[in-house]
């Protein structure tokens, strides 16, 4: 009991320090085995962020994914929840429970979502030691740096009633994956988004007319657009728009 009572002293010391009291210029989570936070009073370059790290060489850094916390990405998120709800009610006021459902479920998917801006920078260990254009500096703000252990699983988002993960499988097409996926009624049965681990996203045809051949990283999100029968003419964009967001999706 005294040990605790001691900790929880020094605790509260730290807390009310006056050098901690000050806002830090960077903050940033760092989410990999285990989550760390590191605060830096000037803003640091990334090879700086990147000797946090604890045991580089067990993670898989062709994934590896710099965020910045966004208020305007937050309310992109919104607007595109305040366009569905909108929708839902049009096919409700037609009697469209099919469709009605599958814009339920895929708001339900989008309000899920960790968003954060991800950064047009490759995040590489030795990179970022040898090259400068690999070593920017960070501007003020919160950050999260995403770089985890090879992922065993790719994920299957939008619409297809509800999410799945599935097993990697070296050298297998994505469109290999298809069979195991829930009911596709509902989703553009031509087009598929593909949002590689290392951010760069993709249209990619599924369709007999127009099926391109693509593997996908470990890790990576494969996203379904909503059928064009269920976008009139004033939500054509949506899928657009579902595409962009998921580029900034923090997965699991």
């Amino acid at each position: 009991m005294k040990n605790i009572f001691c900790r929880l002293l020094l605790a509260t010391a730290v807390v009310s320090s006056p050098l901690l009291a000050a806002d830090p210029a960077v903050v940033v989570q760092i989410q990999s085995e285990s989550v760390q936070w590191h605060a830096f009073a000037e803003p640091p370059r990334l090879r700086q962020v990147l000797s946090e790290v604890a045991q580089p060489q067990q993670l898989y850094w062709p994934a590896a994914a710099l965020f910045r916390q966004s208020e305007t990405l937050n309310q992109q998120q919104q607007a595109f929840l305040q366009q569905l709800r909108r929708l839902e009610t049009h096919w409700q006021m037609r009697n469209e429970s099919a469709k009605v459902l599958a814009v339920q479920a895929l708001g339900q998917q989008v309000q899920s979502w960790q968003l954060a801006e991800r950064l047009p920078v490759r995040v590489d260990y030795d990179l970022a030691r040898i090259q400068p254009s690999a070593n920017p500096r960070l501007e003020q703000g919160h950050y999260i740096l995403r770089v985890m252990p090879r992922s065993e699983h790719l994920y299957f988002a939008g619409a297809i009633g509800e999410e799945r993960v599935l097993p990697h499988q070296g050298g297998t097409a994505i469109q290999d994956y298809l069979s195991q996926l829930p009911s596709l009624a509902q989703s553009d049965p031509s087009w598929l988004y593909l949002v590689q681990a290392n951010g760069e996203l993709q249209q990619l045809g599924r369709a007999y007319w127009n099926r391109e051949h693509a593997e996908a990283m470990p890790g990576s999100l494969i996203v379904f657009p909503l059928h064009p029968s269920i976008l009139p003419r004033e939500f054509r964009n949506l899928n657009q728009e579902l595409a962009q967001l998921a580029v900034h999706r923090i997965t699991p």
